[in-house]
């Protein structure tokens, strides 16, 4: 059977002198509570494409954790090199770090963790701090980690949840307020008031860090919704105008179907 094309002008004309039949429920349908809406099925699947670039910034991290122990490694062999000085337990501290993030990297390196602030982030995180911390005590020289802190909260901001990020921000405030007041016998020196103001500006790290994570995530989340609205649609038309003999195709002026 021959199939009927019409513009949009006519075929609204037609429908309006002859509606038809209202369309009926049926009750008794098995499929009347499983039902699933349309924009919530393509939500679903944009929600499980949205974590893929974050995984692999979660890979990163991981990496880079790695790349960061052989740095300390090396930077201790330097010293010893160079200036003749090396502590002990400072070389365990780093050998024992490589094997951690190595053993993370390989065992965690495809599963995110949940944002939320939970044990699961105590072999990334809290191992960070509490390394930076071991390595500041036993140092040897004029060696100052505590730049390093920045990473342990770069991740718990970009991955992570807000009150994670500011849970961690909050404990390595403590703990570097902390050991400044033990360095200076209780003091109020200038060093702790610099270390004041740096704690300061690792909360605006966090906070910005978490804001802008939390943007990308969003603004990805609405462009693979859209996608996936197109493409559901368009094989929804694909489907009506391949099953059906007969029928009233609407076209605009440039036969392009409406």
């Amino acid at each position: 059977m021959a199939k009927t094309i019409t513009t949009a002008a006519q075929s609204t004309a037609a429908w309006r002198s002859n509606p038809g039949p209202e369309p009926t429920v049926n009750s008794a349908s098995p499929w009347q509570h499983t039902a699933i809406p349309l924009d919530t099925a393509i939500s679903r699947r944009a929600d499980a494409s949205l974590n893929a670039p974050f995984v692999r910034l979660w890979q990163a991290f991981l990496s880079g954790r790695i790349f960061l122990a052989l740095a300390l490694i090396l930077l201790q062999a330097l010293n010893l090199q160079l200036q003749n000085i090396s502590s002990p337990l400072v070389w365990l501290v780093c050998i024992v770090y490589l094997i951690l993030t190595t053993v993370l990297r390989l065992l965690a390196g495809k599963h995110l963790p949940a944002p939320r602030a939970a044990l699961q982030w105590l072999p990334v995180i809290g191992v960070d701090i509490a390394v930076i911390f071991l390595l500041q005590i036993f140092q040897v020289g004029s060696l100052n980690y505590t730049a390093l802190l920045a990473i342990p909260i770069l991740i718990s901001a970009a991955l992570g949840g807000l009150m994670l990020a500011f849970g961690t921000t909050a404990c390595i405030t403590l703990l570097t307020l902390t050991h400044t007041f033990w360095l200076y016998h209780g003091g109020l020196s200038d060093a702790y008031y610099q270390t004041a103001f740096s704690s300061a500006g690792y909360f605006c790290v966090a906070y910005l860090t978490h804001e802008l994570a939390k943007r990308v995530r969003r603004e990805r989340s609405q462009a693979l919704f859209n996608r996936l609205r197109t493409q559901t649609q368009e094989q929804v038309n694909s489907l009506v105008i391949n099953h059906f003999s007969d029928g009233v195709l609407v076209v605009d002026s440039s036969l392009q179907v409406l």
